[in-house]
């Protein structure tokens, strides 16, 4: 199957696959239905999908948002549980950082929970670096925010 993945940028009723996603993964901090729909690549954000075919009908894996200004930032990347640690994560990362190059931006900034040791080394191996951490930022855990940027 994963020959068959393609990553797309998601359209408007993509974006309604990527609000179930993002409030199953992130169920206390979801992202949210209203600000999912300016990230339709009409702004100033954009969703990047990783998704496949099955039965006519797009299933989505996975997906990355974006900000698309000069100095661009990833707000959010997410990979259903099924189809973890099998390198989706690091290509939607990828696919993203190539989109932001072609636009222009100098730089890509995120932030990760200090806990997120699986996100963390993705990151890190893709070249980011911590830039500044957020004491206790996070609730439910409460964990500190590491801001990374990665200069292109």
């Amino acid at each position: 199957m994963e020959k068959d993945i393609r990553l797309i940028k998601a359209d408007k009723l993509l974006l309604g696959k990527v609000d179930l996603l993002d409030r199953e993964i992130f169920a206390s901090s979801p992202w949210g239905a209203g600000a999912l729909q300016s990230a339709d690549w009409t702004g100033t954000s954009g969703c990047l999908a990783a998704v496949f075919e099955r039965e006519g009908e797009e299933v989505l894996l996975g997906y990355v948002l974006l900000s698309l200004i000069s100095e661009a930032e990833i707000y959010r990347i997410a990979v259903r549980a099924d189809m973890r640690r099998k390198g989706l994560g690091r290509r939607l990362l990828r696919e993203a950082e190539r989109l932001l190059q072609e636009l222009g931006c100098e730089s890509i900034f995120l932030e990760v929970r200090d806990t997120n040791e699986a996100a963390v080394s993705l990151y890190s191996s893709e070249g980011f670096r911590e830039i500044y951490r957020r004491r206790a930022y996070y609730r439910d855990p409460v964990c500190d925010a590491l801001i990374m940027e990665k200069k292109l």
